[in-house]
Formats: structure tokens, C-alpha cells, sequence
């Protein structure tokens, strides 16, 4: 990179910021690196620093230059949000929920700080939490239909349906292709009896994007608990044929083999879901 020795800071950080966007990351690294042995303290080289290792999967290097960005600047809400991202990837999720909870502090509109915490609080089967995080988002932004549609599935572990439908139909109004909320919309209706209903959202689900795997499982379900057995197979099948490793989906179509009275393949996909047997291109492997 002799090249640029005689580039001034600025035209040198132009440069890296060229190629950043053109994904040529090695370079763009090694410009900012330059730079910071010029000037350790410029905030805006650490954080670009640390997007292109968060983008590349080097969390725990972006997390040590967003800490970097966090000293010279603590009250930047763009800086905890992006530890609070790259300390959820690593699974630390106290210490995520503990940044994103800061960048709220910072700025209480933050609709995308708010989102994640809400998703850590879901995962964590902290429902009530997690719903005080969505509506907040909507109260801020009545059409974020991210947070419509998970507030919607909030109020579906809840046994809300009638409240969680209302979240997905307001969710498809302001999106009529948001292929997740018309699934989930369907669940819901199915847990009401509403059946006819929730194969409309799930063929609705199909008919915007045809490999949605989970639409195809539930009307898998929908028409096994129905006895329609024939159309319960084709859909598992269409299901496998786009998540083959799908556990779920694996031991319904076995049991559904079971009630067609196939009963080798369908206690052999059932015993390699509970981790009895393995299918190899060479066969059946005892594990």
C-alpha cells in the first residue's frame, strides 16, 4: 500500500470506504488501519472497522472496535445497537439485551434496538417483556409491520388468537406479499377450528413464495388431523423436498407414513429423529 503515502487521511479514508462498498474488505482493512496508526481516536474508521468484521463473522473482533467507537463516544446509540447485535450472534445475551437497552436509553424511538430485544425477550419465552417491545415500536411507527407480526405471535403463545389475528391482518393490509404473517395467520385460525380459513393463508403464504416450507408443513397438519392422508403426504413432501432436515417435519410425515400403514419408512424416519438411526447414502447406520 505504498501507493498511498501520499494520500491525506481523508482521501485515504474515501478510498476505504470505496472499496467497503465494493466488499474488497481486505483492502478496505487495511487503509483504515493505516489511518489509525495516523490517528487512533477517529471514530468513524473504528466502526467501519467493525462492520466488516461483524458482515465477515469476526464478531469478536467487531466487538473490540465498536468498544473502541463506545470510548470515544459513549452516548452514540448506533454503537450499542451494534454491540447488541454482534454479542447476540455469540449467543451472550444478557450482555446484548444490556446494549440494546442502552441505545433504547439513549434514543427511546429506537425502532430496531427495540425489534431485537423484543426477539431476545421471545426466544427467552419472556412474552410479556417481548410484547411491551413491539407495541412500543408501533406506538413510534403504527406501520412496522416486523413488529405487528411478531406481536401478533406474542399474543399467539398467549392464547390470544383473536388479538394475534388482528396483528397479522393489520400486518398484511400495510403488506399484502408479507408471506410470514399470512402463515401465521393461519396458525392462528387453525388453533380457532377456523380450517378453511387457515388454508386459505397458508395457500396465500404458497402462492407469494412457493418454497415456504412452514406453509407447506401446516396445511400438512391441518389435513392430517382431517383425515385427509393423501394431500397430508404431498405437503410434507413438498416440505422435506425444501428443508429436508426439517426434525418437525421429519417425525409428521413419519407418523403420517404410520397411518398409511407404511410402517418400515415411517418408524425409520421417526427413530432418526429421536437419534436412533441415521440415513446414509449406503443406508441405515445405528447412532
Amino acid at each position: 500500500m505504498s501507493e498511498n503515502k501520499d494520500l491525506t487521511l481523508e482521501e485515504m479514508f474515501a478510498l476505504a470506504v470505496e472499496n467497503q462498498q465494493n466488499s474488497n474488505f481486505q483492502v478496505a482493512v487495511s487503509l483504515y488501519n493505516q489511518i489509525l496508526l495516523k490517528n487512533p481516536h477517529l471514530q468513524g474508521v473504528h466502526n467501519n472497522l467493525g462492520s466488516i468484521f461483524y458482515t465477515n463473522g469476526k464478531y469478536l473482533k467487531a466487538i473490540d472496535c465498536f468498544e473502541k467507537v463506545k470510548q470515544i463516544n459513549p452516548n452514540d446509540a448506533d454503537t450499542h445497537y451494534n454491540l447488541g447485535n454482534a454479542f447476540h450472534k455469540l449467543g451472550e445475551n444478557q450482555r446484548a439485551i444490556d446494549c440494546y437497552e442502552k441505545a433504547i436509553e439513549i434514543n427511546p424511538s429506537y425502532e430496531n434496538a427495540l425489534n431485537n430485544l423484543g426477539n431476545i425477550f421471545f426466544k427467552l419465552i419472556e412474552f410479556q417483556k417481548a410484547k411491551n417491545c413491539y407495541e412500543k415500536i408501533i406506538q413510534i411507527n403504527p406501520n412496522h409491520i416486523s413488529a405487528l407480526n411478531n406481536l401478533g405471535t406474542i399474543f399467539n403463545k398467549l392464547e390470544e388468537n383473536y388479538k394475534a389475528i388482528d396483528c397479522y391482518e393489520k400486518a398484511i393490509q400495510k403488506n399484502s406479499n408479507y408471506t410470514d404473517a399470512h402463515c401465521n395467520l393461519g396458525v392462528s385460525l387453525a388453533e380457532l377450528g377456523e380450517n378453511e380459513r387457515a388454508i386459505d393463508s397458508y395457500n396465500t403464504a404458497i402462492k407469494i413464495n412457493p418454497n415456504y416450507a412452514d406453509a407447506h408443513y401446516n396445511l400438512a397438519i391441518i389435513f392430517d388431523k382431517n383425515g385427509k392422508l393423501q394431500k397430508a403426504k404431498s405437503c410434507y413432501e413438498k416440505a422435506l423436498s425444501i428443508n429436508p432436515s426439517n426434525n418437525k417435519t421429519i417425525l409428521g410425515f413419519g407418523n403420517l407414513l404410520l397411518k398409511l400403514n407404511n410402517h418400515k419408512k415411517g418408524l425409520m424416519l421417526i427413530a432418526e429423529v429421536q437419534g436412533v438411526v441415521k440415513f446414509t447414502q449406503s443406508g441405515l447406520k445405528i447412532i
